[in-house]
């Protein structure tokens, strides 16, 4: 069973942070951003995602999540319901956002996919020449989708 589990103490979000800036170097330096909420996706005993949620704005509702993986395997249901849920039911998000590079073909087609629609492009936010697409969903996107579980908004 895949399960998104989150860190409960120092230690273990300082490992899912170097999990992350490992295997997502692109990102912030190669250093993720603090504060933040980590996740480990685990399957087997084996970590093969680490999702970190950042960045919130509480004036705007608005929410940054960033999924650093090994394996393509960590992209399960339970998984994006769980990420959904803590973003928009848990922390109370109306917009939850993320970036990836624009050469990353198989990241944007997977982001379109599970209902996230693509706002524009950040120049040059991954290095010169790089551009950032960006993405977002909101609540009431999230409570149209597949992945909103009956129950789990807590509003």
């Amino acid at each position: 069973m895949t399960a998104l589990i989150f860190a409960r103490d120092d230690a273990q979000t300082t490992g899912l942070l170097a999990f992350a800036a490992q295997h997502t170097p692109h990102l912030y330096g190669g250093s993720p951003p603090l504060p933040c909420v980590a996740g480990g996706v685990v399957r087997g005993g084996r970590l093969l995602a680490a999702v970190l949620f950042y960045g919130w704005q509480p004036e705007a509702k608005t929410l940054q999540v960033s999924v650093s993986h090994a394996s393509p395997f960590w992209a399960r249901a339970s998984v994006l319901c769980g990420i959904f849920q803590y973003a928009f039911s848990q922390c109370g998000a109306d917009l939850l956002h993320v970036g990836t590079p624009s050469t990353n073909a198989t990241g944007r087609r997977f982001l379109s996919r599970v209902g996230f629609k693509q706002d524009g492009m950040l120049r040059h936010r991954y290095g010169r020449g790089v551009h950032a697409a960006t993405f977002s969903m909101t609540t009431e996107e999230w409570r149209r989708s597949r992945w909103f579980v009956r129950g789990s908004d807590v509003k």
